[in-house]
């Protein structure tokens, strides 16, 4: 099967399309046949060498994917084969067979094709989780989302929305934050004008940001720390501006609220039953049209280089994704 290995590590373009073994099934283990693969900043700094936790090389890149399963083991129980679902699994998703315990896989929901499914599990798994069951947010909360134009972005502030939150979007232009503004955001700030803590001051009143989702790190979050409500809950998933945040805990203190740290891919592991729950309501979500995933770009398999250049560069709003060449 055609897979995309990283061999080395660098950048996206030393990664080679190759002929790989299909993977080996297990037990508890199903076969899915995929037709698209969501592409996530991840993947870069998995490529780069310094992913939080790096895979030996060489390796079958890719975190996500969503086809139909083709075979399953003979203990399996959630799924039989043509079930439609899509896949957790880092790293692997980026090949024409993905093979993964049924614990690592959801049922796609009514009406989602295959690309919107593939790039689903990590935004919206990440979203729910660190909104919902990490800093349960309520309806009626403030929350205020950095870097709310990307993939995962894009799906706060939708889970936001769909939770009851007044949301307050920020990003660096104004274009990709209109798109924001669609998926359910009620105010913009575009960091590259103003000040961050400053106009969500404004916004709020005084009173400041009750939930702050933060992927960007670096000034970003800096600024948040000047902007959260007494009480409130700052969940950091991430640092995609590349620098990696340093707080005291006096500033904690002073600021009176939660620091969160975030990995969806910890938690798929260490629960599965409970993850597999957030997306029984994920899916009601989106059936009852509360969550429209939005995929900026596709590109084939043997153009994965193109693909996460776009999402080094930040040419894109929302997801990227990969197809496979089948429907």
């Amino acid at each position: 099967m055609r897979a995309v290995l990283c061999t080395k590590f660098g950048g996206p373009e030393l990664l080679e399309i190759g002929e790989v073994d299909p993977p080996a099934l297990g037990a508890k283990d199903i076969r899915v046949a995929a037709v698209a693969a969501g592409v996530n900043f991840g993947d870069t700094t998995m490529v780069s060498g310094a992913f939080p936790v790096q895979p030996p090389l060489p390796f079958v890149l890719g975190g996500e994917a969503a086809g139909e399963v083709i075979e399953v083991g003979e203990s399996v129980e959630r799924f039989k084969t043509g079930d439609r679902v899509m896949t957790l699994s880092i790293p692997g998703c980026f090949a024409e067979q993905v093979v993964v315990p049924e614990t690592s896989a959801q049922p796609v929901p009514d009406g989602m094709g295959f690309e919107a499914a593939a790039g689903f599990t990590i935004a919206y798994g990440t979203a729910y989780y660190a909104l919902i069951k990490r800093s349960h947010l309520q309806a009626g909360e403030v929350l205020l989302v950095l870097g709310a134009t990307g993939g995962t972005g894009l799906a706060v502030v939708e889970v936001g929305r769909a939770a009851g939150a007044e949301v307050i979007a920020v990003g660096s232009n104004d274009e990709k934050l209109q798109q924001a503004a669609k998926q359910g955001a009620a105010h913009l700030i575009n960091y590259e004008r103003e000040q961050i803590a400053e106009k969500v001051m404004e916004i709020t009143g005084g009173r400041g940001a009750n939930v702050i989702f933060d992927g960007v790190g670096g000034e970003a979050f800096k600024q948040a720390l000047g902007c959260i409500a007494g009480g409130g809950r700052l969940a950091s998933v991430g640092a995609a501006s590349g620098e990696i945040p340093e707080v005291s805990v006096l500033a904690l203190m002073a600021a009176d609220c939660d620091l969160i740290g975030i990995s969806c891919g910890a938690y798929a592991a260490r629960d599965p039953s409970a993850f597999a729950e957030d997306f029984e309501q994920l899916g009601s979500w989106y059936v009852e049209g509360k969550l429209n995933p939005h995929i900026s770009a596709t590109f084939p398999l043997e153009q994965v280089a193109d693909a996460l250049n776009v999402l080094v560069t930040r040419k894109v709003i929302g997801k990227v994704v990969l197809t496979m060449g089948r429907e």
